[in-house]
Parts: C-alpha cells; sequence; structure tokens
C-alpha cells in the first residue's frame, strides 16, 4: 500500500517550523518553499530571546504545537473517537477451519524488494520501491491461524512478536536522527513530535527533490557510493527505509529460520507496508 500520510498533518507541522528556524539562523526551513496559503492563521514573528533558553523555548514550542496537530488529526480520522486504535486493524486474522490444519500460503508477487537492475530502472526515474514491516504494540502477537499460514506455531507467537517490535525499534532510531537534523534540533523535539509525523515531514519534503530519490536508487543498484548520502538527513532516511527488509527477514531467520522468514516478509497475512516514493495512483 503507498504510504499513508496524508498532508493535512503537514500542513499543521509546518507552520511552526519557522519558529525553530528564526532561532537558530536557518531560516530555509519552511520559508519560500511553502505558500502562506496553506496556514489557516498567519504567522507571528516569535518574541525576542537570546542564547540556549531561547533556542530551547522555541523546540519546545515547535513539539507541543505538532503533538496538538497530531491528537486533532487522529479525531477527526476516527470521526471525532481520538482513543481508537487504528493499529489493531493492521493485522489480519486467518483462523483455520475446526480440524483443517492451515497451510503455508504462496508469497505476493511482489515483495518491493527490488534486484539491482531493477533499482538502476529506479534511478532512472527518480522512484523507490521498499517493504518495511508496519508498526505492531507492544501487547501484540499474532494469532494461531497466521502462523499457521507460515508453516509456525503457537509457540513462535512471542518470537515473531518480538521481531516485529525489535524491527520498529531500529526504523524509529534512524527516523529519529534524520528528523531532528533536518528540524535543526535535538533528538528530544523529535521524540515528542513522534514517528509518524517526523515520517510525514521527511516524506513531504523528499518529494520536493527528486535528486532524493535518484541517489539512494543507484546507491541500492551499486552504481553510487553510500558514502557520498552520508551529508543528506533525507538521503539517510530513505536508505534505512530501503534497508528494513533485509534487516527485518535476517532477524526473523535467526528466530524462526530462512523459509518462515521469507514467508512472513512476503504474506499477505502479516502487516508489511509497501510503498512507493514519489507515490504512484495504486488500486
Amino acid at each position: 500500500m503507498v504510504n499513508r500520510y496524508i498532508v493535512t498533518s503537514l500542513t499543521c507541522a509546518l507552520g511552526v517550523l519557522s519558529t525553530v528556524a528564526f532561532y537558530e539562523g536557518k531560516e530555509a526551513l519552511g520559508k519560500n518553499r511553502h505558500p502562506s496559503s496553506i496556514s489557516k492563521e498567519p504567522k507571528k514573528a516569535p518574541a525576542e530571546a537570546a542564547g540556549a533558553a531561547g533556542i530551547e523555548d522555541a523546540r519546545q514550542q515547535l513539539a507541543d504545537s505538532l503533538i496538538r496537530c497530531q491528537d486533532e488529526l487522529t479525531r477527526t480520522l476516527h470521526g471525532g473517537a481520538s482513543d481508537e486504535q487504528p493499529t489493531a486493524e493492521l493485522s489480519l486474522t486467518s483462523e483455520p477451519l475446526t480440524g483443517q490444519p492451515a497451510q503455508p500460503q504462496p508469497p505476493v508477487e511482489d515483495r518491493f524488494d527490488p534486484s539491482p537492475d531493477e533499482w538502476q530502472r529506479l534511478a532512472q526515474r527518480g522512484q523507490v520501491k521498499l517493504s518495511r514491516p508496519c508498526i505492531m504494540g507492544d501487547d501484540w502477537e499474532p494469532v494461531e491461524g497466521d502462523l499457521q499460514s507460515v508453516g509456525l506455531g503457537s509457540r513462535d507467537a512471542q518470537t515473531v512478536a518480538e521481531a516485529f517490535r525489535a524491527a520498529n525499534a531500529r526504523a524509529w532510531e534512524s527516523t529519529r536522527a534524520s528528523c531532528a537534523e533536518w528540524l535543526g534540533a535535538d533528538a528530544r523535539v523529535a521524540e515528542r513530535i513522534g514517528a509518524e509525523t517526523c515520517e510525514s515531514l521527511l516524506d513531504q519534503h523528499a518529494q520536493e527533490d527528486e535528486g532524493i530519490f535518484r541517489h539512494v536508487a543507484e546507491v541500492r543498484a551499486g552504481s553510487r557510493n553510500e558514502g557520498t548520502t552520508q551529508g543528506h538527513p533525507l538521503e539517510r532516511y530513505y536508505l534505512a527505509k530501503t534497508r528494513e527488509l533485509k534487516d527485518f527477514e535476517a532477524d526473523l531467520t535467526r528466530r524462526v529460520g530462512a523459509d518462515a522468514a521469507r514467508r512472513i516478509t512476503s504474506s499477505t497475512t502479516f502487516c508489511m507496508n509497501r510503498e512507493e516514493w514519489p507515490p504512484t495512483d495504486r488500486e
């Protein structure tokens, strides 16, 4: 599926980026690249402040404002009920019929795991494709029917759940670093903002520069040295995203074996986000 991030959250977030930019002298953030019409209220110049205290106040204001925007967006998306848990919808349950053991399902045709040749073609189009495990809750465990569909049993439920949580933690660690650097802030601001808003900001801004996707695809194709991307937080962010599938599958292989690992990452039962950037229309 195409990444679910939506423009509404970006509108809220980008409206307050200029606060941090003002105090740190990074006026390129949120300035001139975004028309003022996207903000419902006119931006006001922040009050004068000096030194580290002023910068910290600005960062705190940024984090608080983005959190409020995310809360309001969640209520809007769920008809005003902000306490709903969308994560629960990510795991598809496939209970076997009584007395009939489930058979391993065939893998999906496209795991969004391009070969080097396909990466080269994607580089020419300025595009990347990737697959990554969905974010699962701390108390999530796969049900027996889901496990049987990939050739595993109920005894493997905790092991598979731990692999998903480890993958989510690795992804957030790299995203948090890229988000903080792109904002010109420290990791505490990214932590307050959260993973979804950080990814929304980075994904939206990456689409303004086709070269980011082309460079990442060239690295994955083997025609560009990964070291050339180290100075750009958005390129490092996509390099990490395009590496998540292999890291996840390698971890699963250590835990449940190569065959089961491959079935899980190729499964339609276990939740995997399959993404294209820049997005194209997909059913």
